[in-house]
């Protein structure tokens, strides 16, 4: 399987070291943290590690993370888990840019994540909703049988 665009959930130890490794392989990476100011402090970590790196003879910092976009660019991030007798409902929504502002484009198709989400979801009678939210902002929802 090949793939040039890669989606992190968690900006932390574990996530800022796959996206790191991702931009390093030449890939675009969207890192995305619901946590205030997690993003920032993983691609800070991220800088630090690739300057050791770069002494060594690694790639320059600025040229691997120029690949890394903040996901969104969302202030805010709502999550709501709903059992319904017929099914579970996880909805996602933020109040970053939608989906056509973002790097890779606007169809959940160009969204590596995405894809791999909906196959998911699709394997198990689901499916996947992606909706632009108002005034601005992705509504995500993931939806599976009871």
């Amino acid at each position: 399987m090949d793939f040039e665009h890669v989606l992190v959930v968690g900006a932390g130890q574990m996530g800022g070291g796959i996206a790191q490794v991702v931009a390093a392989s030449g890939r675009r990476v969207s890192l995305h943290d619901a946590a205030p100011g997690a993003t920032e402090r993983g691609l800070a970590t991220m800088r630090r590690s690739l300057e050791k790196l770069a002494g060594k003879g690694g790639a320059e910092p600025d040229e691997v993370l120029s690949r890394v976009e903040r996901y969104g660019r969302a202030s805010a991030i709502a999550v709501r888990l709903e059992f319904r007798p017929d099914e579970v409902e996880l909805a996602i929504r933020d109040d970053g840019i939608d989906l056509n502002g973002r790097e890779s484009g606007g169809t959940p198709a160009a969204h590596f994540g995405l894809r791999v989400l909906e196959r998911r979801l699709e394997k198990l009678g689901g499916r996947l909703v992606v909706e632009r939210s108002s005034p601005r902002g992705v509504l995500v929802k993931a939806l599976v049988p009871a």
